[in-house]
């Protein structure tokens, strides 16, 4: 063999050997870019966002536990304003059911003590 042919031969194996390796390279980047793969990753990367948050927010607790209880207290009486508003006119106001009773109801009636002696 010359030169030449063992120079050849050398070449297309090295381009053989390039082109598997390109091909492998392509196959990765395609799993890659895959939306299953795409929506893996994304969910793996709001997991350790959302570890650090809470971290911070733990640790933020911890360091001013009074203010945070504050936060809280306004934002629950933020979101569950409506249903507190209506316990608050129901607790201050009165409505037909607790109004006083009529007079045939009221202690002392005649009627009342009457039908109470007859055992009815």
């Amino acid at each position: 063999m010359s030169r030449t042919e063992r120079e050849l031969v050398r070449a297309r194996q090295e381009a053989t050997r390039a082109r598997s390796q390109l091909t492998g390279r392509l196959v990765e980047i395609q799993g890659r870019l895959k939306p299953s793969a795409l929506i893996e990753e994304l969910v793996e990367d709001l997991r350790e966002k959302a570890d650090e948050l809470t971290q911070e927010g733990l640790a933020l607790v911890k360091e001013r536990p009074v203010a945070t209880a504050g936060v809280a207290v306004t934002l629950l009486a933020w979101f569950f304003r409506g249903t507190l508003w209506d316990a608050l006119i129901a607790a201050f106001s009165r409505d037909e059911a607790t109004q006083a009773a009529p007079e045939e109801f009221q202690p002392g009636n005649r009627r009342t003590q009457r039908t109470r002696r007859n055992g009815g």
